[in-house]
């Protein structure tokens, strides 16, 4: 699975599937599953229409255990302990397809936050320093621009506090650009009408705005120099 978009092989095969297939045409099959560089860590056991499904995971290792056209299983199941984004997550049989239900008792379903629990739970603010009316040069014209520079802050009870500046846009008049192309929505003309980045100055943030819609003109229009019509007054 370490290909290229050629299906050249990159390296030795550290991630990959294999299959058996036996009995009744080759419907029934065991696939492994491996990935010997993930960041996944979990135990899990999936029961569904398809297949059932044994899976394993503590960096650097991943390993994934399915046997399928064996059992004929109506009602999906799951059972599994996985950690991610600084929190331990549980399922005790339950269906994977019914998503968060706040009637599910916490025991069958719930996570527990280690940071939280350690280190006092975030605390997010904002202050806005000041606001300017700008305009973005772009190669058509110039669009104007509401701009404020901001400081945001996170803090936790038993933690260092966060801190970045950063600039806020909301652009007046949209600059256009091609969309990506990769879906029925995003066909046809985007534009950008809106943008917060890190940035000290005001200078720093328009030029962030440039940098942006020229960097997505070069993807999708295939030039930085796209031709589009003089923005409206």
């Amino acid at each position: 699975m370490n290909e290229d978009h050629h299906g050249k092989r990159k390296g030795w095969a550290y991630q990959g599937r294999a299959w058996w297939h036996f009995g009744d045409g080759g419907r029934r099959h065991i696939c492994f599953e491996w990935n010997l560089w993930s960041k996944c860590c979990h135990i899990n056991f999936d029961v569904n229409d398809e297949d059932i499904t044994l899976s394993l995971a503590f960096p650097p290792v991943s390993l994934w255990l399915s046997l399928a056209g064996v059992f004929n299983v109506r009602h999906p199941r799951e059972i599994g302990i996985k950690v991610f984004s600084w929190a331990l997550w549980w399922t005790i049989w339950r269906d994977p397809m019914c998503g968060w239900d706040s009637r599910m008792p916490w025991w069958r379903q719930g996570c527990l936050h280690v940071d939280d629990a350690l280190l006092g739970r975030r605390r997010y603010s904002c202050e806005t320093l000041s606001t300017h009316e700008v305009v973005v040069p772009m190669p058509e014209g110039p669009y104007p621009a509401t701009l404020r520079m901001e400081k945001a802050t996170w803090r936790r009870p038993r933690w260092f506090r966060e801190t970045i500046f950063r600039a806020s846009i909301d652009m007046k008049v949209p600059i256009p650009h091609e969309g990506k192309g990769e879906n029925s929505w995003d066909c046809g003309e985007d534009a950008l009408h809106g943008l917060t980045c890190p940035a000290k100055t005001v200078e720093d943030a328009i030029a962030e705005a440039v940098r942006s819609v020229l960097k997505a003109r070069r993807r999708y229009d295939g030039n930085v120099m796209a031709k589009y019509p003089a923005p409206a007054a």
